[in-house]
């Protein structure tokens, strides 16, 4: 190293500093990125009395869970003929969450009062929205398999 010029030794030098950074930097971001990406460290609801706001908010994302379950089972059980298009679709689904996702205010309320509330409503949002794409897409993006299929079937018909 004592026959190397100097300016190399200093670029070489501040090439190491700077990929060393850049590695704690990647690695401090993956620690906060993964877990939060893959729903690891999630601290549930405390199990509360009733009438308290974690108690309201855990009882109160359950029964919408289970809305959008049934919205979605009942808009993708339906003919393709009655929700072919996305949009259609999108709009039974809606419909069909209520009358549970009509008042959401009182739940979200109670939700947003604690970090574990708020995480909780943020998940249940997400899920919603996931079931929304899936009943939007899903009919549209299986018409040309549908088509097929009833192509290989006696008189041609549609499938449900």
């Amino acid at each position: 190293m004592a026959d190397q010029p100097r300016g190399l030794r200093g670029k070489r030098i501040a090439l190491g500093s700077v990929i060393t950074l850049t590695c704690v930097f990647i690695g401090a971001s993956a620690l906060q990125i993964v877990p939060a990406a893959f729903g690891t460290g999630v601290t549930p609801l405390p199990l509360a009395p009733p009438g308290t706001p974690a108690r309201v908010c855990a009882d109160g994302v359950r029964s919408l869970a289970i809305a959008v379950d049934r919205a979605s089972s009942q808009t993708l059980s339906l003919s393709a003929s009655a929700a072919d298009d996305g949009d259609t679709a999108l709009v039974l689904f809606r419909r069909n969450l209520a009358p549970d996702w009509d008042d959401t205010a009182r739940v979200e309320a109670a939700c947003v009062s604690s970090p574990e509330g708020e995480s909780a409503w943020a998940a249940l949002l997400r899920l919603r929205e996931a079931e929304q794409q899936l009943v939007r897409k899903g009919r549209v993006e299986l018409r040309p398999l549908r088509a097929d299929l009833a192509a290989h079937l006696p008189g041609g018909r549609s499938l449900p």
